[in-house]
């Protein structure tokens, strides 16, 4: 093994899911400018670096692990004593998935809005994180968590600077 990163096996799930989150913002781009979101919603600047890296571990683990931990070990282990993994984790995904939509959409922040608004929102929202089930099952969390970045990295890294000189 010579090192290269092309060697490891979890480089083409972590790339794979890093592309794949990036090409989800465009989603989330599309709903901005439909609907324009509000715009003191982005931290823009040097800061933003840090400030989206940990709030997407925040994400990762708060909103995604933790639930999926306390759910497979609650109804996988304890109420179907360890059968139908591969069900219980599905039917753990579907619900921890409309964690982040609910939290973000329930706020209040966005009372003012339209119901298509928030169907829309539900869907791309409850979308990206559906898919980011798919990928730490099929792939682990590093490829989960790059799937975040590259969603971060296009929707507030380069869309948010952009959309506040486009938008306001």
């Amino acid at each position: 093994m010579t090192g290269k990163i092309s060697e490891s096996p979890a480089a083409p799930g972590v790339v794979r899911a890093l592309a794949a989150g990036t090409a989800s913002a465009v989603a989330l781009i599309a709903w901005d400018v439909l609907f324009r979101l509000p715009k003191d919603m982005n931290v823009v600047g040097l800061i933003a670096v840090p400030y989206y890296l940990v709030g997407a571990f925040f994400v990762e683990v708060v909103l995604h692990l933790i639930p999926l931990a306390l759910w497979l070990g609650l109804v996988g282990r304890l109420l179907l004593r360890g059968r139908h993994d591969a069900p219980a984790f599905w039917a753990g995904a579907v619900l921890i998935a409309a964690l982040e939509p609910v939290s973000q959409l329930g706020s209040g922040v966005f009372s003012s809005y339209s119901t298509a608004f928030f169907l829309i929102g539900a869907m791309v929202t409850y979308g990206v994180n559906f898919v980011q089930m798919v990928v730490l099952r099929r792939d682990g969390f590093a490829p989960m968590f790059a799937y975040r970045l590259g969603l971060y990295l296009l929707w507030h890294l380069i869309w948010g600077p952009i959309r506040l000189r486009v938008l306001f």
